[in-house]
């Protein structure tokens, strides 16, 4: 009897020690791969046990690093600590690189607001195409798109990838042109203010009565048209050229 009891204990002895190793080996880490894969290239392997240090993120002109995955291109299941030891091993396991674009900001400005109309600001993904617009208004020419002082086309229609953050200025002249004054009679009045002007900037000429018994009739145009009957003339100068006659008369 006592050697039956000697063998009960022996054998509960053995269960007891297997059923311990059992889950002692459950719960010891075991050693396995861990692939990282960038742009489908295997770009580190790492042996993990309990536990591991992730390799440095990687980089990617115009993206974000948004972390390693299990599964590529669905990227619902992330690399976790928890995730990589829930994750079905076998021999090791791959993760993958995500990627986010960056999405950059045009801003387009125009050095004369009344020169004319542009188009293309907004944002826009890393290296998508960019189409800028100019229109131009009457009285200016369009000189060209310029960052800062440097001009990068003179084209009105222009195209670009955009790679970063960028201000663009759209820059217009003005067109020039020349006012021409004559005095009806020299001996009786002169005249000032001739010149040439930029469109729309703002012109002043002057009649001055030289003799006694004279008045200022007016300023007239070659079609002997009144243009004006003011000494002192004012005006926006207008996109062509402009010839005005001062009149007097006997008083």
């Amino acid at each position: 009897m006592k050697k039956i009891y000697i063998s009960i204990l022996t054998i509960l002895f053995v269960l007891c020690s297997i059923i311990f190793v059992g889950c002692n080996e459950e719960a010891l880490p075991t050693i396995y791969t861990v692939n990282f894969y960038v742009d489908g290239e295997l770009k580190t392997t790492i042996d993990i046990d309990s536990s591991f240090e992730l390799p440095e993120n990687p980089t990617k002109k115009g993206y974000d690093f948004d972390g390693w995955y299990f599964d590529e291109n669905s990227w619902q299941k992330p690399l976790t600590s928890v995730s990589l030891f829930n994750e079905e091993k076998n021999t090791g396991v791959s993760v993958y690189a995500k990627w986010s674009i960056v999405n950059y900001t045009l801003n387009i400005s125009k050095n004369i607001q009344g020169a004319g109309s542009i188009s293309g600001a907004g944002n826009y993904n890393y290296n998508a195409t960019v189409e800028l617009q100019a229109f131009t208004n009457e009285g200016y020419d369009f000189d060209g798109w310029y960052i800062n002082s440097s001009l990068i086309s003179s084209e009105t229609n222009y195209s670009f990838n955009i790679k970063e953050d960028i201000n663009i200025i759209a820059k217009w002249n003005p067109n020039i042109h020349s006012v021409s004054l004559i005095s009806d009679d020299m001996s009786v009045g002169a005249v000032e203010g001739q010149g040439d002007y930029a469109y729309n900037s703002i012109v002043t000429i002057k009649a001055i009565t030289n003799k006694i018994g004279y008045v200022f009739l007016g300023w007239y145009d070659l079609n002997d048209n009144l243009v004006s009957n003011q000494v002192t003339f004012r005006f926006a100068m207008s996109d062509s050229n402009i010839n005005y006659i001062a009149n007097w008369s006997v008083d």
